[in-house]
C-alpha cells in the first residue's frame, strides 16, 4: 500500500475524529502542492527534450516581454520544481497532525528532519526536501528519469474522487480560499512569463 493510499483512508477516517474544515483543508492544499509537482515536472521535462535547458531558457529570457505588464519573471521550470518539491514536503508535514499519515515512529523522524534540515537551508532544498519524500514512501525519485512514478501519477485522481465523495462544492470552494496556488505569489502570463497579480 502506498503513502497516498494510506493518506485517503487515514483522511477518511480522520473525518469521524476532526473537524471537516480541518481535513478538507489539509488535502486540498496538499492536492494543490501534488500538481504543482506534477505539473512543473512535465514543464521541466517538455524542456530538456527541445534542447539543452540553459540555451533554452536564455532564449526565453531574451524573448520579448508581453507590453500590458511591466513586472515580469521568465517561468524556469527547472527552478520552480526544485521549489515544488520541498512545499509537497513541507505539505506532508502540515497535514501529518491533522491526517496522521505517518505512524509515531516515522513522523518523529520526518518532522524532525525536515523542520532541522529543510527550514534551516537557505532557499529550497531539493536534496532535504527529497529525503523527506522518500522516508514517507511518496513515489518520488529524482536519481530515475521518470521522477514521479506511477502511484504518484494516479494519486491526485484518487485524492479529487475522495473530496467529491466527502464534502459539498461550497465546502470545498470556502476552503480552497486558504489554500496557496500555484504558483503563487506569482500568476502566468502569456507561455513563459509570470507577473505578480494585480
Amino acid at each position: 500500500m502506498s503513502i497516498w493510499d494510506t493518506l485517503i483512508g487515514l483522511a477518511a477516517t480522520a473525518l469521524h475524529d476532526k473537524p471537516r474544515r480541518d481535513v478538507l483543508l489539509a488535502v486540498l492544499n496538499l492536492r494543490e502542492r501534488m500538481v504543482a509537482c506534477q505539473k512543473t515536472y512535465d514543464d521541466y521535462q517538455t524542456v530538456l527534450k527541445e534542447d539543452d535547458y540553459d540555451v533554452i531558457m536564455e532564449r526565453r529570457r531574451e524573448l520579448p516581454a508581453p507590453t500590458e505588464h511591466s513586472t515580469l519573471i521568465v517561468y524556469d521550470p527547472r527552478d520552480w520544481w526544485e521549489s515544488s518539491v520541498s512545499l509537497l514536503a513541507e505539505a506532508f508535514c502540515e497535514a501529518d497532525p491533522i491526517l496522521n499519515i505517518f505512524s509515531p515512529n516515522t513522523s518523529h523522524h520526518v518532522l524532525g528532519y525536515f523542520t532541522g534540515e529543510v527550514y534551516s537551508a537557505k532557499g529550497p532544498s531539493t536534496a532535504n526536501a527529497y529525503k523527506v519524500l522518500e522516508r514517507a514512501g511518496a513515489d518520488i525519485d529524482l536519481t530515475r528519469d521518470d521522477a514521479l512514478g506511477s502511484k504518484f501519477r494516479t494519486a491526485v485522481r484518487e485524492l479529487d474522487s475522495f473530496i467529491r465523495e466527502n464534502f459539498k462544492p461550497e465546502e470545498v470552494f470556502a476552503a480552497r480560499k486558504r489554500v496557496e496556488v500555484f504558483p503563487s505569489p506569482f500568476v502566468f502570463c502569456g507561455e513563459y512569463w509570470l507577473r505578480f497579480p494585480d
